[in-house]
């Protein structure tokens, strides 16, 4: 077997951790993944962007949050520069990064489309035809209404719809209240 290239480590101090631009999470469920990371290590390096003196996260949340839970000093990671991606394609590696390793929650979905619309301020229509169907949703505007009002909801709400694992259909009647 070859030997691999060795992948740089940044210091988590250089990270900034209060950036959640390009973050979806809502209530995580960090055990199966920190108990990976303490069997097995860093598996897939975290995806960093160049910004001033220091580092934003694009794709790793996770990772980074459990590495500074266990007191590590530093991750492996590979970093963009500061210019070389836009921030929508940003967020559109981290969305896609996430749908392969671990997929998203009804919320977090909520959350993504809602960035999407609110925050990058791409039209609906182009978020139905182009955004929908990666979260394996048919691209009909009644579901990212649903979605965007779930967004909006109090925060009781939003854990009571992952908690309960509510429905699509519940969910839109909920937006109604």
């Amino acid at each position: 077997m070859s030997e691999m290239k060795a992948i740089p480590k940044i210091p988590l101090g250089l990270i900034d951790l209060s950036d959640v631009t390009l973050s979806v999470n809502f209530m995580p469920d960090l055990g199966r993944l920190r108990s990976s990371i303490r069997e097995m290590g860093l598996i897939q390096p975290v995806l960093l962007r160049e910004k001033g003196d220091g580092f934003q996260i694009v794709c790793g949340f996770r990772r980074i949050f459990i590495f500074q839970e266990m007191g590590n000093p530093e991750i492996e990671a590979r970093s963009l520069d500061e210019n070389e991606v836009d921030e929508l394609g940003l967020f559109a590696i981290s969305l896609h990064e996430n749908l392969m390793t671990r997929g998203f929650n009804s919320v977090e979905i909520a959350i993504a489309l809602d960035k999407l619309v609110h925050q990058y301020r791409l039209e609906p229509r182009v978020v139905i035809k182009n955004f929908l169907s990666l979260f394996s949703l048919e691209p009909h505007e009644k579901i990212l209404k649903t979605y965007l009002s779930l967004a909006r909801m109090e925060e009781t709400v939003k854990r009571y719809v992952v908690e309960e694992g509510v429905s699509r259909f519940n969910i839109r009647l909920l937006s109604n209240f």
